[in-house]
């Protein structure tokens, strides 16, 4: 994938070259004030969706297999078992049962 040069707020649009056809777009300002992809950060586990953490299912010093359960959240009134995307040992435990988190909020820290 190429970079799209982001020009300047008072240019509106930018040409772009792909085959041999030059074509223009216009930036959103959505675009322009996108955050920087960043890559995954296999030391954190976090949650895609806000909720209510219902149950841990992990403690500190515990060994994670990929797909193994983290937490229970329960959101719109359906239970969710997070689980985790990698293998690890688990370092700390950052809910408690009971607790609201917001989407992107950290679960569990790897190490």
């Amino acid at each position: 994938m190429a970079d799209v040069p982001v020009p300047p707020p008072d240019q509106p649009s930018v040409p772009l070259h792909i085959d041999g056809t030059e074509y223009e777009t216009r930036l959103t300002r959505k675009f322009r004030e996108r955050r920087p992809w960043r890559p995954i950060d296999r030391s954190r586990i976090t949650t895609e969706i806000p909720g209510l953490v219902v149950r841990v299912l992990v403690r500190p010093g515990e060994r994670l297999r990929r797909g193994d359960g983290v937490v229970v959240l329960e959101a719109m009134k359906m239970r969710n078992e997070v689980q985790s995307p990698w293998e690890g040992k688990v370092a700390r435990v950052a809910v408690t049962e009971g607790q609201t988190v917001a989407k992107g909020a950290l679960l569990v820290e790897l190490v």
